[in-house]
This record gives C-alpha cells, structure tokens and sequence, in this order.
C-alpha cells in the first residue's frame, strides 16, 4: 500500500519522545540533533530520556543539546532495564500527548519527515503501534557516523505499510489509545520485550505495522565497549520463558526453513549429546565418531557465533570469552523452551490463527 505525502497543521498532535540510555556519549549528540532536525515542530515535541545509570558523559551531553534548543525535555535516572524505562516513559505520558515515540538511543536516519510521515500514515490510516524497518551498521569509529548517509540513502516519501503482529522497536509510534489500554512491556524480558509488547497488542485487536520501505539505522560503534548495556548472560534466564513463547510464535507465524531449523539444532542439543555417550557406551566406534562429528561442529558454531557477535561484546577484556560462552549456553536452553512451546502451539493454534488474522481492517481495501 502506497499513500502520498501531504500534510496539514491537523497531522501535528503532541508527542512525547522516549530514550532509553545507558553509556551511548559516542552516539547520544547524533541521535538528539537528528530528533531536533525533523520537520515536526518543536514546540509540540516533548523529549524523556530514561537513562539506566550511566557512568559516561552521555547525560552531560544530552544537557547541553536539549538546553540549547526550544523543545520540553526531561532527564530521569533511574537503575533500569530497557522495557523498565519504556515503562517509565509511558507512565509519565499526559493526556493531551496523543502518541509516545520511542526511539533508541543508537538509531539514526537521514529522513528529517520521518516523524511526519508516521504520525499521518497513524493517523489516516488508524495504525496503533507504526515502526520502521531497521538496518544494523557497524562503524569502526564515532567520526565515520557523518559519512554514514552518503552511503545510504533513505527515501519514503510514499510508504509502503504492511501489517506485523511482530516488530523491533528502532523508531516506534505507539497511539494513546494502547496506552490507556494498560498494555506495558514485561519487564523480565531482556531481549524480545519489542516483539512480545506488540504481539500483546495484536491479540488486544491493536493495529501493528511497519513501514517498509522507511529506514532507521541501528548504529553500532565497534570500539565501544557498551554496545549491549543492558542484558547480561544470567539475565537472559529471568524471561527465559516468555522469550521462549515469543520467538515460537514469530517462527510459525511466518516460518522460515533456515530459523527453524537453527532453532532446531541448538535446541535439541541438550538430548542429543546425552544419546550420543550412549550410543559411544554401546557401540564404541560409531558414538566416539558422531561425538567427535558434533563437537567439531559445535566448535565451528562457536567460532562463527563469536565472530559474527564480537562487536556486540567486544571490551578488551579477556572475560568476555566465558560470557559468550556462557550467553551460548543460555540461548541453546531457551532454544528448547521455544521448541516444546512450538510443540504446544501446533496442538493448539487459537493463538496463532489471531495473530494472523489481520487486525488492521483498513489495509486491507488499500
């Protein structure tokens, strides 16, 4: 669906803009000028930063640039995890705010409409929670984020929307509406609080978009040593169960051959190693052959798993090799949990049959 790019005084409500931080001075003063420089206007702009404790200079930062514009913001300091300070932002929303903005507070775009093209798609087109499609670049230093949007350009003049009952946070509009629904974020979810807040949504009849072919940038510097601040590996076991729940729900809801079967493999890890000492008790040569198979995988998976992640862990630190390793060992048990719950959903599909009947009524004759 296509809409075209008019707008009025009327398409311009209050909103609040929420940042959760932690330790981001390398990136803070790029995602605060880029909210400044949107053609929304300012003066119906409220910005709440919610930061988690930071012992850098981000908060100095963020001082010194909101001061220095025309917009109402507010700073909190408050021990917090992220969907703890989604919360805080959306218990602190006033009645004549009429949506709440989140914005990450390592996401960057070229696109000074952004704002303005999502609040009149929401708008026209009775969309409750809107984002955007996002797109992770890794920067070797701070000085290359100026250069960034030469590389790539961002063009959404005319968004196509579609509707998702799953979506990552980024850039995202969510109406007052859901708000005062009480929809919150479950707050024992370090990672995948996005997807389960929005599929929450969805089952309360909520309409969940993105717009996909508008595009903010998940920006990770690889020097820094704090570009995952909030989730720690032990952590990840607290909302291991409603994670589990999750990512089973998004794999059937549009399945994917190559994640079900990743899920599958680290998943079921657990049995398999166990049959394999058996096999290796009662048929000596092929058990020490098929574990000496496994392990060799298991150790080209951890190579590859470390490579691909090391910027996301990355301190100089020689303890960041045990807590990847155990973080691994953490996402194969929560990878067993999703396999029994697709197990359950398979038996009992009311749950995912509402997830895909579209709740976005009005799409549908676009």
């Amino acid at each position: 669906m296509k809409m075209t790019s008019h707008f009025t005084s009327d398409l311009f409500p209050k909103i609040l803009i929420c940042i959760p931080t932690l330790n981001k001075e390398e990136i803070i003063g790029h995602v605060l000028n880029n909210i400044l420089s949107q053609s929304y206007p300012t003066e119906k702009m409220r910005i709440l930063i919610i930061d988690g404790g930071s012992n850098d200079n981000t908060l100095g930062i963020a001082r010194e640039i909101l001061s220095n514009s025309n917009v109402d913001y507010k700073i909190i300091q408050r021990r917090s995890n992220i969907p703890e300070a989604r919360n805080i932002c959306i218990e602190s929303m006033r009645d004549d705010e009429k949506a709440l903005i989140f914005w990450d507070a390592d996401i960057l775009t070229n696109n000074n409409d952004l704002l303005r093209v999502m609040m009149k798609a929401s708008l026209e087109y009775n969309i409750h929670i809107l984002n955007t499609s996002i797109e992770t670049v890794f920067l070797k230093d701070p000085l290359e984020i100026k250069d960034l949007f030469n590389i790539y350009l961002n063009i959404c003049d005319d968004p196509e929307i579609e509707y998702t009952p799953f979506i990552g946070i980024g850039v995202t509009l969510v109406r007052q509406e859901v708000v005062k629904s009480g929809l919150r974020f479950n707050e024992k979810l370090y990672t995948e609080e996005d997807r389960d807040f929005s599929m929450k949504a969805v089952l309360k009849r909520f309409c969940v978009a993105t717009i996909k072919n508008c595009r903010v940038y998940n920006t990770k510097i690889i020097k820094s040593r704090y570009l995952t601040p909030y989730i720690k590996s032990l952590n990840m076991l607290i909302g291991a169960k409603p994670r589990a729940e999750v990512v089973a729900y998004s794999l059937l809801y549009r399945p994917s051959i190559k994640d079900i079967i990743k899920i599958l493999y680290r998943g079921l890890l657990p049995l398999v190693i166990p049959l394999l000492f058996l096999l290796t008790y009662l048929f000596q040569s092929l058990g020490m052959l098929l574990i000496s198979l496994l392990f060799t995988i298991l150790f080209i998976d951890f190579l590859y798993f470390s490579l691909k992640h090391r910027y996301l862990v990355y301190s100089g630190d020689v303890r960041d090799f045990s807590r990847l390793l155990l973080t691994s060992y953490i996402w194969v048990f929560i990878d067993l949990l999703a396999i029994i719950y697709m197990l359950k959903i398979f038996f009992d599909r009311r749950k995912l049959l509402s997830l895909r009947r579209d709740s976005c009524h009005i799409l549908k004759t676009l």
